[in-house]
């Protein structure tokens, strides 16, 4: 177990990066750590690659047509932590980076979130409504 406490603000960043530097070790059971802490240590993409692999039927687009994966959102709440329909559209795959992705394509993946996570129709409204807030907030308004 490794425990990081009062850390004050200047010394975080170092602090962070040493307890990054132990948790490494500790999962490679002792390999030297590489000296460019920024490197990741697994490509994301290729934990998606894996995940989708292991799961053909996930491999489906989320709606004909669409570049959007099913498994990728999947990966995003079941894997990555997303919780919230911002966060698989804008944060997780950036499917919205170049624009709006579509009413239809925002509904399909809510409904696909919604049962995963347990969402009432109100509970995707609501998401629905801050997706658009997020979305106008990052400057990318009116939908394409």
């Amino acid at each position: 177990s490794i425990r990081v406490i009062g850390v004050k603000w200047t010394t975080a960043r170092g602090v962070a990066s040493e307890a990054v530097d132990m948790v490494t070790r500790e999962l490679l059971h002792g390999r030297a750590v590489s000296e460019d802490w920024m490197e990741p240590l697994v490509d994301p993409q290729d934990l998606l690659e894996a995940y989708l692999e292991s799961w053909p039927a996930l491999d489906r687009p989320i709606l004909p047509g669409a570049s959007l994966r099913v498994g990728a959102v999947t990966h995003a709440v079941e894997q990555a932590w997303a919780r919230t329909l911002s966060d698989v559209l804008l944060r997780r795959t950036g499917v919205a980076a170049a624009g709006h992705p579509g009413d239809a394509l925002v509904t399909a993946v809510a409904e696909h979130m919604a049962e995963a996570l347990g969402w009432d129709a109100a509970e995707m409204q609501r998401q629905r409504d801050a997706f658009e807030a997020d979305f106008r907030f990052a400057g990318a308004w009116p939908p394409a």
